[in-house]
């Protein structure tokens, strides 16, 4: 049986959304997967709210797919379990121009703009705040990149977002806070909770900046 969320109506806004089981498409689901999903089923066992589930296919600046969204979901399936709604990252780029214009301070903003001019690419702490304002609402989902599983959902932003992640990424996620605090959102980031496991090589040949 598959796990189910609280349930909230079409329009109600779910207090959280919790994203687990972060993947790249380059690489085959794995223990870091598993154990994002014990994590996930552990921590919702006492809770009593509306929450939602979500998952972030990283299919950017990444290698030749080697794992199809099917096969990721069938894997899921037999963990018992499945998101409310997932994105690609690929797709967050269409959101990168809100973000820039959004940054007020000069120094922070530069640095963006020359990186991804010099690069010719967007870092994960880029593509990573605008996943997390997106969920909240900052941003707002004008290109449809959040993908329900059930076709009669609609993704309603949060009030809260929680990041399942293995502690590979903590030092993203603080250059996340630094950008989101750089930005006129930067209200968001006490709206931001990360949730951390222990694993061994979840970001083993990813650019994290």
């Amino acid at each position: 049986m598959i796990t189910e969320q609280k349930s909230r109506t079409k329009t109600e806004k779910a207090m959280y959304t919790i994203e687990f089981c972060h993947i790249y498409t380059d690489k085959e689901f794995s223990q870091a997967q598993v154990n994002s999903i014990k994590f996930l089923k552990d921590i919702t066992k006492a809770w009593d709210f509306a929450y939602e589930t979500v998952i972030l296919f990283d299919n950017y600046n990444v290698g030749p797919d080697v794992i199809s969204n099917d096969v990721f979901f069938e894997e899921l399936k037999n963990h018992n379990i499945l998101p409310d709604f997932w994105a690609l990252e690929k797709d967050l780029i269409k959101y990168a121009p809100i973000l820039l214009d959004a940054v007020v301070v000069p120094k922070i903003k530069r640095q963006y703009e020359n990186y991804i001019a010099n690069k010719q690419y967007y870092p994960c702490s880029f593509l990573t705040s605008i996943w997390y304002l997106l969920r909240l609402g900052y941003i707002k989902d004008t290109h449809s990149v959040m993908r329900s599983m059930n076709s009669e959902s609609q993704f309603v932003p949060c009030e809260r977002v929680i990041n399942i992640l293995a502690n590979d990424f903590m030092d993203v996620e603080r250059k996340v806070i630094k950008l989101i605090n750089a930005t006129q959102f930067k209200d968001a980031s006490d709206r931001i909770q990360d949730l951390f496991y222990q694993t061994s090589g979840a970001a083993a040949g990813k650019t994290l900046a």
